[in-house]
């Protein structure tokens, strides 16, 4: 972040994303342990009204990966970097199994079920269209509304730790199995040769699980009506 020391971050209301408890401890958690940050917020915008510049990098993906063959999860780094050459291809993280801490668990333990802000109110993370944090502090502003104005309740952070300690709890201790069927059925897609012979390697160390079955992805839709 630099010389910034004041931070203001909108994404949309999708409560499997962003609109949720680990969301919430994620960020005051890297707040405290930031060099030069000392405010941070986060807007969440209504339903339906979410389009953002980010939304342009997906379209370029997309476009660019529309009419290439993927043969291997590896080539995915390397495509997507050279998915825009102007002004520069992006930059790509790789993260492994390793790299996720259980923000989840954490943010069920900072914010139980039934968290009250500081004047008695039952906090209605549905509700949330904002959120202010502030360096220093174990507690931190919540609105309602757009305009600071109408409302601004004050929430205590149940729990506190370190951003080394909610890491260190991992989420998944070894690699993601995929089900039986699929693993059979890319392995024959090697022995036949149609997934090319440099790749069979990376298909031969997937691991499955009788218990994993196939799924859709989890939905992105925005909702409002998350249960408390």
């Amino acid at each position: 972040m630099g010389h910034k020391q004041n931070v203001v971050l909108y994404c949309d209301s999708c409560p499997g994303q962003n609109k949720n408890r680990a969301m919430l401890a994620m960020l005051q958690t890297f707040l405290q342990e930031s060099k030069n940050i000392k405010t941070l917020k986060i807007v969440f915008f209504l339903p339906g009204h979410t389009y953002m510049l980010v939304d342009a990098v997906h379209a370029t993906l997309e476009r660019f990966t529309k009419k290439r063959i993927v043969w291997a999860p590896s080539e995915w780094d390397t495509i997507i970097a050279n998915a825009r050459t102007h002004p520069r291809p992006f930059e790509v993280i790789r993260l492994y199994h390793t790299d996720f801490g259980n923000w989840k668990r954490y943010g069920d333990e900072c914010l139980p079920a039934k968290t009250r802000t500081m004047d008695g109110q039952i906090f209605q993370i549905s509700r949330l269209r904002q959120a202010m944090f502030e360096k220093g502090k174990l507690s931190f502003q919540v609105n309602y509304f757009y305009n600071c104005l109408e409302t601004n309740l004050e929430i205590q952070f149940a729990s506190r730790r370190s951003q080394t300690d909610v890491v260190s709890i991992p989420v998944y201790r070894s690699m993601l199995s995929i089900s039986a069927l699929k693993l059979k059925d890319l392995r024959e897609l090697c022995q036949k040769n149609v997934i090319p012979k440099k790749f069979h390697t990376e298909y031969y160390d997937l691991r499955s699980k009788a218990s994993v079955r196939d799924s859709l992805p989890e939905t992105d839709v925005e909702d409002s009506s998350e249960t408390e």
